[in-house]
C-alpha cells in the first residue's frame, strides 16, 4: 500500500486521509452546518468496521487472497 502513488484510492496515504477526514471532523458536509465527527459519537464502531472491511478488501486484493481478514474479523462483527 505505501508503494502505491498517492493517486491511486487504495494507497496508504489516501486511506490514511480518509480516517481523517471523517474523524477529525476535517471533512465538510455540503448543506450541512455538523462537522462529520465520527470519534465521540454512535457512529464510531459502525464507521470504523465498514471502513475496516474495505481495508480487507484492499489488502486482500494487493496480496492476490479475496479471503483476507484481520483477526477480529472472526469474531462475528460482520
Amino acid at each position: 500500500m505505501k508503494s502505491l502513488p498517492h493517486s491511486d484510492p487504495k494507497s496508504f496515504s489516501r486511506q490514511v486521509e480518509t480516517h481523517s477526514q471523517y474523524c477529525t471532523g476535517s471533512f465538510h458536509q455540503q448543506h450541512s452546518n455538523l462537522p462529520a465527527r465520527v470519534h465521540k459519537s454512535w457512529l464510531f464502531f459502525p464507521w470504523h468496521r465498514m471502513f475496516l472491511y474495505f481495508h480487507e478488501r484492499i489488502l486482500g486484493s494487493l496480496i492476490g487472497d479475496e479471503t483476507f481478514a484481520f483477526a477480529v474479523s472472526g469474531l462475528g462483527f460482520t
